[in-house]
């Protein structure tokens, strides 16, 4: 076990020492105010206060994590032992910067919770987001700091044992429209049909066509293919269903559709569900349980994982709707239109309400890479996509993390500027194995 001395337990302390320790490093740890009890034990231990006891390994505090409230955070981001830091602190400690408090405003999304300018779907941009204004949104700085303060342990307590710890990847998938040309029902496959006769898109028409007599497949309906895909290398998906209703960025088919239903329970077969909760549902937070009941009616089992659609985020209501609801583990902490670490970590952690200084019970499972964003957004070539990736997994397996990514079905449709990207798909999951 190791004992750590802290000048003051509370909310805040207690939850990052928890993430540290028990939930990154998977290590025992104790904390104590008593300065007694800390000086005669003799196994690992450090203290985190203003000022050493003695010749303790020492990490000095900033205030963050005994503020109370909400507050305005003036942070200056230096570089470290090659890491962005932030905290500096100006007393003797084993670090020049306090280790704890950066962590805890990272995995917190303390930022998130202050005034910011969002962008047109109402999301905190990455572009507002310090990571991203000091060039850091790439790193796992948190995982970086952590292993640093594991070394530090180990230099002074050579003889403590951290648990082992495996690398860890996990593939998800979007389903924000099943079908490019199937189940669209009457009125949606006139309303298309009418928009592609005016572009002049004779093509897709005849494709759509096509689709539906059963003479072609459905270039969406690529699922057998993934299937196949995430069998060969050994790993679980996790999906995540729109089930919204219809509506200007809800398109999936409907819920009463007998095909779509199928394809979910075969999916569900060898892949865990989650619910896409819908753009409308950002608005209008009681859909969610409308749409959990859905989904759950459909495979015969509770749904306790979730992903927003368009990944629309708002701190704290969007992760009170769903605990409220009785999702245990949500998987939209990214950004649509970066790659990289919005919490400064792969690695899941508990979501603490910074509003309510409450501890939860819901699991933040971060994302480093979507599809759409070096698609859509960043432009990449594939070539670009596979180094970067490949980086990013090595890092990752460096540290002992969490490599989570995102993939839609549209996107491994090979028709129009997603053609290729199939053979990056392959790649990727393959680098996992590697």
């Amino acid at each position: 076990m190791i004992l750590i001395y802290v000048k003051e337990i509370n909310q805040r302390v207690e939850y990052i020492f928890e993430l540290v320790f028990r939930r990154i490093l998977q290590a025992d740890h104790k904390l104590t105010t008593d300065p007694d009890a800390f000086s005669s034990y003799s196994g690992a231990k450090f203290s985190y206060s203003g000022h050493p006891l003695g010749e303790e390994l020492h990490f000095q505090t900033g205030s963050l994590l005994f503020e109370e409230g909400i507050k305005e955070q003036h942070i200056s981001v230096f570089e470290w032992e090659g890491i962005p830091v932030f905290y500096r602190i100006g007393g003797k400690a084993e670090f020049p910067f306090d280790p704890f408090s950066m962590c805890f405003f990272l995995v917190t999304r303390y930022e998130e919770y202050l005034p910011f300018n969002p962008d047109k779907h109402n999301r905190f941009p990455a572009e507002e987001s310090l990571a991203f204004k000091n060039g850091f949104l790439d790193k796992p700085v948190v995982n970086l700091v952590i292993s640093e303060i594991k070394e530090s342990i180990l230099k002074r307590f050579p003889d403590y044992k951290f648990p082992a710890i495996s690398y860890r990847f996990r593939p998800t998938v979007d389903i924000d429209l099943a079908f490019a040309d199937l189940e669209k029902g009457l009125m949606r496959s006139a309303g298309s049909y009418g928009k592609m006769l005016v572009k002049g898109d004779f093509h897709s028409i005849n494709r759509r066509i096509s689709a539906i007599r059963g003479k072609t497949p459905d270039p969406y309906d690529n699922f057998k293919y993934q299937r196949e895909v995430f069998e060969e290398y050994g790993v679980r998906p996790v999906y995540f269903v729109l089930l919204g209703d219809y509506g200007k960025y809800d398109k999936n088919i409907t819920h009463k559709s007998a095909k779509f239903k199928k394809l979910i329970k075969e999916l569900a077969e060898y892949a865990d569900i989650g619910i896409h909760p819908s753009y409308r549902s950002f608005d209008r937070p009681e859909m969610v349980g409308v749409e959990i009941a859905r989904l759950s009616e459909i495979i015969g089992v509770p749904v306790t994982k979730s992903r927003q659609h368009f990944l629309r985020l708002k701190f704290p209501g969007t992760f009170r709707t769903l605990i409220d609801a009785n999702i245990r583990d949500d998987y939209s902490m990214g950004y649509a239109s970066h790659i990289g670490y919005r919490a400064g970590t792969g690695s899941s952690y508990r979501y603490y309400d910074l509003e309510r200084e409450v501890l939860t019970d819901l699991d933040i499972h971060p994302f480093a890479i979507m599809d759409t964003a070096f698609i859509d957004q960043l432009k990449l070539t594939q070539a670009e996509v596979i180094k970067t990736v490949d980086g990013m997994i090595r890092q990752a397996r460096m540290l002992n993390g969490t490599m989570t990514v995102i993939w839609h079905n549209y996107a491994l449709s090979e028709t129009g500027h997603y053609k290729g990207w199939k053979r990056v798909f392959e790649k990727i999951i393959k680098l996992e194995a590697e």
